[in-house]
Formats: structure tokens, sequence, C-alpha cells
């Protein structure tokens, strides 16, 4: 893993903004990532605002934080890769 991200830090305008287990994220540092979406009427409700990735066309449906929303993101990887991650990273391209 550390060769790959050698490689990332190539990149014109690589950041790394997170390294990790995805269980030991915290709910402050997820929320800068991740935006608040409306729901079906465009309104942004605070008790589901946050996309469930396993279900992103239900947008009335969503996750109370942003952590739980960082988590379905990571269940849908663990079902696509048949194993949830040991690490993860979380980078921008500008």
């Amino acid at each position: 893993m550390p060769q790959f991200i050698q490689q990332l830090r190539t990149l014109p305008g690589f950041t790394l903004v997170w390294r990790g287990p995805p269980a030991s994220i915290k709910e402050y540092q997820v929320q800068h990532w991740l935006q608040r979406q409306p729901n079906s009427l465009g309104h942004k409700l605070a008790h589901n605002d946050y996309m469930d990735y396993r279900h992103p066309k239900r947008p009335n449906d969503g996750m109370p934080t942003a952590r739980k929303s960082f988590a379905s993101a990571i269940a849908v990887l663990a079902h696509l890769a048949g194993h949830v991650p040991k690490e993860v990273i979380v980078f921008s391209v500008d």
C-alpha cells in the first residue's frame, strides 16, 4: 500500500485527506468530505440528510450521521471486493 500512496502523491493536485481502518473514522473528520443531501422534495432534513450509499436513489432514506454514511460506502466497497477493507485511503485531486 505505501508504494501505491507514493504513486498517488505524484498526481498534480493530490491531497491525502485521511488514511486508516474504516471503523476508526471520527464524525468530525468525515463531516468535512460528505455533503448533506436534500430529500426528494429538495429539503435537507436533520434526521437523515447524509447519503446511504447502499441506496443512493432513495434520498428520503438517508443516514443520520456522516459516519454512518461513510460506513454505508464501506459496505458497498466490501460487497464489491468480497471483503471489508482493512484500510481506506481518502484523497482529493484538484
